[in-house]
């Protein structure tokens, strides 16, 4: 008995080292300025320098790997298609023993301060660099297979119907259609012109005309639907007449066709007019 009570003398005093440690371990440090940061914190990004000694111990073993979730997330300079299957590509890439990283990496819609300093993908990023390094060697890249899958799935699916949207990013050609749509406007407006008593543009919204249509690859039109949009009710009279006519308009317009991969295929089209 005569050493129970050191020994509950011990514990109490390790117990209550142990929750002035907890406490002071949660203390926050305040920061006050920039000078404050610099001297007080001392950043040690260990995920971060853990995962680039795995990423290169792994390519020096010949485990090399692409994310595809990091790969499209960082892919700024080209702007995929909705048909495009990344599967595609990594079929081409274990050609070069380039397997998938499925690895999830979750990126958020708002930054915090902690992610300037504790970095996401560090692993996945460095695998980024080497696969590239690989296929620059073997006279291809990332841009080229994706664009070889694009322009096989085009090439397998002649007369699926595809979003203008999805159309080639061509300077020349989109400056080209562009202008071809304002003349089409004009053209529409001299030869269906405004009547003397229609009410010209006196709210805070346009009124509009919409022609929404299928341009076939031999260049008919299918499914096509018109719809005009009055903001003023004065002008609800001429409804039919401006609808009627863009029905003619379109149908005997030759228009001009987007390309898929450089390959004419049937397209969705939207030609819109605003009103004065």
């Amino acid at each position: 008995m005569k050493f129970i009570a050191p020994l509950l003398f011990l514990l109490l005093a390790i117990a209550s080292c142990n929750e002035a440690d907890k406490k002071q371990s949660n203390q926050k440090i305040k920061i006050y300025n920039t000078e404050d940061f610099n001297s007080k914190v001392e950043i040690v990004d260990t995920l971060c320098i853990n995962e680039t000694n795995r990423a290169k111990e792994d390519i020096k073993k010949g485990k090399i790997s692409l994310n595809g979730d990091y790969w499209l997330q960082n892919l700024h300079y080209y702007r995929t298609k909705s048909y495009f299957n990344k599967d595609d590509v990594f079929k081409e890439l274990s050609n070069y023993n380039i397997t998938k990283d499925t690895t999830l990496i979750i990126y958020n819609d708002i930054r915090t301060l902690a992610e300037d300093y504790f970095k996401k993908g560090c692993y996945q990023k460095i695998m980024k660099y080497e696969v590239e390094k690989i296929l620059r060697k073997n006279g291809t890249s990332l841009d080229s297979l994706i664009a070889k899958s694009e322009r096989q799935y085009v090439f397998n699916h002649p007369d699926e119907i595809y979003k203008t949207i999805d159309s080639d990013d061509d300077r020349p050609a989109r400056k080209d259609c562009y202008n071809f749509m304002i003349k089409s406007e004009i053209d529409f407006i001299e030869e269906y012109p405004y009547p003397d008593d229609y009410k010209f543009k006196n709210e805070k919204y346009y009124s509009y005309i919409n022609a929404d249509f299928i341009l076939m690859k031999d260049g008919t039109i299918e499914n096509l639907t018109v719809e005009a949009t009055f903001q003023n009710p004065e002008n609800l009279k001429y409804k039919s007449y401006f609808e009627n006519g863009l029905r003619k308009f379109v149908l005997k317009t030759k228009w001009i066709h987007p390309k898929y991969s450089g390959i004419i295929r049937n397209s969705e089209m939207h030609f819109n007019i605003y009103f004065k």
